[in-house]
């Protein structure tokens, strides 16, 4: 069973229009083993129907629920219930077992956070350095207008 996400609501059915996307959570738990990567991938009817979808491939000792996002690539609203499979999970063997297993930042991630929740954790040191600079540019800026 699956959950659909349209920004953080629930629902238990969608009707995509052509171009839009949803976020799918399955309601089973993955823990995947030391020895393994999981790989999401789409199902082959899906792909005919004009679904497109996106997913990560999870590491050795991720544990989580099973995050994708889906996407309309058609000219026609496809509908999809809940219950409705999208997907498929390849499981590959490793020759070995990694050194550390996962531990980034999805790790125990089993609830949806939403679409583009993740500024904390993603905030680009870059773009403040380049703020500062600005702000350092616009003082510069009025500093010589005063002195004119």
């Amino acid at each position: 069973m699956i959950d659909y996400f349209i920004q953080e609501e629930v629902l238990e059915e969608i009707n995509l229009a052509p171009g839009t996307s949803a976020m799918v959570a399955s309601k089973e738990v993955i823990n995947v083993p030391k020895d393994k990567i999981f790989r999401v991938i789409p199902k082959n009817s899906r792909i005919r129907q004009g679904i497109q979808l996106e997913a990560p491939v999870y590491q050795p000792g991720h544990k989580t629920r099973v995050f994708v996002r889906i996407t309309n690539v058609s000219s026609s609203v496809i509908s999809i219930k809940k219950g409705d499979s999208v997907a498929s999970i390849m499981i590959e063997s490793l020759s070995g077992i990694p050194e550390r297993p996962y531990d980034g930042t999805f790790k125990d991630e089993l609830d949806y956070r939403g679409l583009g929740r993740y500024s904390k954790l993603y905030k680009s040191e870059k773009i403040d350095k380049t703020i500062s600079e600005i702000k350092e540019t616009e003082k510069k800026i009025y500093l010589s207008l005063i002195h004119i």
